[in-house]
């Protein structure tokens, strides 16, 4: 057992009588100074951010996706929630699809289907208002062949790949791949959930505990909502504290137009919204952090479509290649801010990738803290 000598406890008497020789304003002082050296300390470890993005650029899936990776997931109550969420967005996709069908002037590929889809409009369109007003919707085997034999339709399946002449969910062909939902015994999956489109009308706010091995991140993390009138100024309202800004932008709004304003591209209204917040006085001394979501809608979308056929990417000169053609995009968006903003490919949708890019984000944020809350 190791012991003091004399010159060992004669050096602590020292420091002991050092300590005590200081005036009772030091000593509180020097409290206060420990203090605060803690909760820098603590302040490294933590982050308050904010999402922000257009209407279905991804937010609330990446939100969700937060849940299942660092929470117990979620409980029974919102689990048969987004059941009923699911089911609605059955129903919305195939009578938009019908909806486009007649609005590009097209017919389908026989009469069988025709009349399949007379029975189907007044039934998707009376289904989808009891949903909304929680009552049940009992949707029988006889109903789901209809839908599944429409969705098959090669005529529909060429106005599928046209949707960016009128409006329809991107979720479609998830859920019209999926139709199993639709059954009493169906157990809803994460893949469900996070298909799942519902547009958010309020703050969200909610607290993840983020750790790979060595690395540990307390997140605050704030959804306001993306459409154009659940965003104005309501940013500003959550901006106490706010550290970093994660915003989303879809790489797939190229061909698409606001469901809000028709004669909006989306990937404009994007870029527009991105410029706002990174402009703003209140934003300058904050770290941004873009995903550049919809990677395989994106993919899917340029076997069909050119991107110089839209206004945001008009001046678009390359080969259209998925490689090629994101990193134009994010061209567009480095533009606008580049030096204190990092940016990321992603597809929301997909746990194990995220999950690999939120590892360097936490990094990312964690090395802004540090240049942040340096020690006293």
């Amino acid at each position: 057992m190791a012991c003091f000598s004399c010159a060992n406890l004669e050096n602590f008497n020292e420091v002991f009588s050092c300590l005590n020789n200081y005036t009772e304003e030091e000593k509180i002082s020097r409290s206060i100074d420990k203090q605060l050296r803690r909760e820098l300390k603590n302040k490294r470890h933590e982050a308050k951010i904010l999402l922000r993005g257009v209407g279905e650029c991804g937010k609330t899936t990446v939100f969700k996706q937060l849940r299942l990776m660092y929470t117990a997931g979620f409980k029974n109550h919102e689990k048969d929630s987004f059941l009923i969420t699911c089911r609605r967005n059955i129903m919305q996709s195939i009578q938009e699809l019908m909806n486009g069908m007649d609005i590009l002037g097209m017919s389908y590929e026989s009469s069988v289907n025709e009349e399949h889809a007379k029975v189907l409009r007044p039934f998707t369109g009376q289904c989808m208002k009891m949903l909304d007003d929680n009552l049940e919707c009992k949707i029988s085997e006889e109903m789901i062949s209809r839908i599944a034999t429409i969705w098959k339709d090669a005529e529909v399946q060429k106005c599928y790949k046209r949707t960016n002449e009128y409006p329809l969910m991107e979720c479609a062909q998830y859920f019209l791949n999926n139709l199993q939902i639709l059954r009493d015994d169906h157990q809803i999956t994460n893949d469900d959930i996070l298909h799942a489109r519902q547009v958010t009308k309020k703050a969200c706010e909610e607290t993840f505990d983020v750790s790979y091995d060595h690395i540990r991140l307390v997140l605050k993390m704030i959804d306001i909502g993306g459409q154009r009138k659940e965003r104005g100024l309501r940013w500003l309202q959550c901006f106490s504290e706010i550290t970093s800004i994660l915003y989303i932008a879809a790489l797939s709004d190229f061909s698409l137009f606001s469901l809000e304003n028709q004669n909006l591209n989306r990937l404009e209204d994007s870029l527009a919204d991105y410029t706002l917040i990174t402009n703003s006085s209140f934003t300058q001394n904050v770290n941004f952090i873009v995903f550049l979501n919809k990677e395989d809608v994106f993919q899917e979308r340029l076997k069909f479509l050119k991107l110089s056929d839209f206004p945001a990417t008009r001046d678009y000169t390359g080969n259209n290649s998925f490689n090629d053609g994101k990193e134009f995009i994010k061209s567009k968006f480095e533009s606008i801010c580049s030096s204190r903003a990092h940016y990321h490919f992603t597809c929301a949708t997909d746990t194990t990738s995220l999950k690999k890019v939120f590892y360097s984000v936490a990094i990312q944020i964690l090395q802004y803290n540090m240049n942040q809350f340096s020690p006293i």
